[in-house]
């Protein structure tokens, strides 16, 4: 998984090939900690299949800003350059995969 900047969300997410999940957290943010080794957990699993990247919300608060990120974590699925699906909180690796599963 990479931290992904503002300057690159256009060539890495609206012009990915592939469809994308990008993990809104912050530093602080205790349910961000637990949620990043499932995050890392699903960007190996499903490497080649989707692309996943982090977003630092205190350190590109545009983008938080442009998808009305008011709580953090928050998991965006992005497909063909749009939001196919956002959830909001903490989820298990399950979820997650069911989730990923039906967006591939």
């Amino acid at each position: 998984m990479q931290l992904l900047a503002e300057s690159e969300f256009t060539e890495k997410v609206e012009k990915s090939e592939l469809p994308v999940l990008l993990d809104f957290s912050a530093d602080w943010c205790p349910p961000c900690k637990m949620l990043h080794p499932v995050i890392e957990k699903i960007s190996t699993d499903y490497s080649g299949k989707i692309k996943v990247y982090e977003i630092n919300t205190d350190q590109s608060p545009t983008l938080a800003r442009r998808f009305n990120i008011t709580s953090v974590p928050t998991i965006i699925f992005f497909r063909n350059g749009g939001v196919v699906k956002q959830v909001v909180g903490f989820r298990e690796y399950d979820a997650l995969k069911e989730m990923i599963e039906s967006i591939l």
